[in-house]
């Protein structure tokens, strides 16, 4: 896992407030977002989806 792309990743989903913004910034998809955000949740062994992001 590239972890500085993963919280690249992290940072853009919480600026945008979704998944799918964060994936149009990032020019790349929301799946591909997604796995960025589970392989950094796994590596740091908590999870970042209280609720408060949403994939749309």
């Amino acid at each position: 896992m590239d972890r500085i792309a993963a919280i690249q990743a992290f940072v853009r989903v919480v600026e945008a407030g979704s998944f799918a913004r964060a994936a149009q910034r990032l020019r790349s998809s929301t799946s591909s977002i997604s796995r960025r955000i589970a392989g950094l949740e796994q590596h740091l062994g908590d999870s970042f989806s209280g609720g408060g992001l949403t994939s749309a």
